[in-house]
């Protein structure tokens, strides 16, 4: 079974009503004033490395992993957060790496469907995301006329571009008036 176009339904499904999380709007798109890495182009993109998996691999993957990790352990600046393990297929030399989202609640519960990705030879799941599809990990968002905003799906914070002053400042807040508020206080300390 291939269940990443159901994992897509069910993000856009956990964006919608009256307990979504606060940074979507009604339609259950990222508000305008929120800078936060999107998860769902990145979910789109991985269909072209999906893998047909059986419900036993998903139950294997639980026990025979050579890695583990979530987004959320390292405070990723994300719309949901990905649970991963990658394996290593008795077959052959690849690997797989099985992916849930995190749609809703405390992180300990609250995920899609798994779905299955052949990383080939790679045994890191970010380490493939970087090699192969490296230009789909980051995304970019202005701010207004002066700052972009770059977000990266492994990264805590984000990148902001000031076009005038041709500076680069690591801000680690994610609405626009506390972007542009520690920015100040970081030019401050300058």
């Amino acid at each position: 079974m291939k269940n990443l176009k159901t994992v897509i339904e069910q993000v856009k499904n956990s964006r919608l009503g009256e307990n979504r999380a606060w940074i979507y709007d009604e339609n259950g798109n990222i508000k305008e004033d929120v800078y936060v890495f999107d998860i769902l182009p990145f979910l789109s993109r991985l269909i072209d490395y999906e893998i047909e998996i059986e419900e036993s691999d998903v139950d294997d993957s639980w026990e025979n992993y050579i890695t583990a990790d979530n987004t959320y352990n390292h405070g990723c600046n994300v719309s949901n957060d990905l649970d991963f393990r990658v394996v290593n297929t008795d077959k052959t030399d690849e690997h797989i790496a099985f992916i849930k989202v995190h749609l809703f609640g405390d992180i300990r519960g609250g995920y899609s469907a798994d779905f299955a990705i052949n990383l080939g030879e790679y045994t890191n799941l970010i380490e493939f995301l970087y090699n192969e599809i490296d230009e789909d990990c980051r995304q970019s968002k202005e701010l207004d006329s002066r700052y972009t905003v770059d977000m990266d799906i492994f990264s805590e914070g984000v990148s902001v571009w000031d076009s005038i002053a041709g500076e680069e400042y690591e801000v680690c807040e994610i609405e626009k008036d506390d972007i542009l508020k520690e920015i100040e206080e970081i030019k401050e300390e300058i």
